[in-house]
């Protein structure tokens, strides 16, 4: 038996519900980009506030990426040509820095933590350490802060 809104007989079919949801205009597909645009507006503050700006590309490579499934519409937030976006997120491995065009490794002037000595081919790198953005834009959008 149809449902009856504002006086006129209507029947949910599940089938054309579910496909009404999952469609790229959809309520549930523009709230998801919409939650998905803030995610990445909150992270690229972080990015500004927490790292030292040279030429601003992962900033600017920031964005949010929609993909269009058979469930529906699937959205990614992350970088697009900055991969060590992912590093500074994450952390990284310990590992070693090899001369490639040089004889040896050496300290820009004014390094504050120079090398020890001038003459070294392979130093070993403790790995950098995490500094989350991405994380706290999405506890910030989703959770409050």
């Amino acid at each position: 038996m149809p449902a009856i809104v504002n006086g006129v007989p209507f029947a949910f079919n599940e089938a054309g519900l579910f496909a009404l949801l999952d469609a790229p205009l959809s309520p549930v597909s523009r709230y998801v980009t919409v939650k998905a645009e803030a995610v990445a507006q909150v992270a690229r503050e972080n990015v500004r506030a927490r790292f030292t700006t040279r030429t601003g590309n992962l900033e600017q490579s920031i964005g949010v990426f929609p993909t269009e499934t058979a469930d529906g519409i699937e959205t990614e937030i992350g970088t697009e040509g900055a991969t060590y976006g992912r590093v500074l997120e994450l952390g990284g491995d310990a590992h070693y820095i090899e001369a490639v065009n040089r004889r040896f490794l050496f300290s820009e002037p004014g390094n504050p933590t120079p090398l020890v000595n001038r003459n070294m081919r392979i130093v070993p790198h403790p790995g950098p350490v995490a500094q989350p953005w991405l994380e706290p834009a999405l506890r910030t959008v989703f959770n409050g802060g």
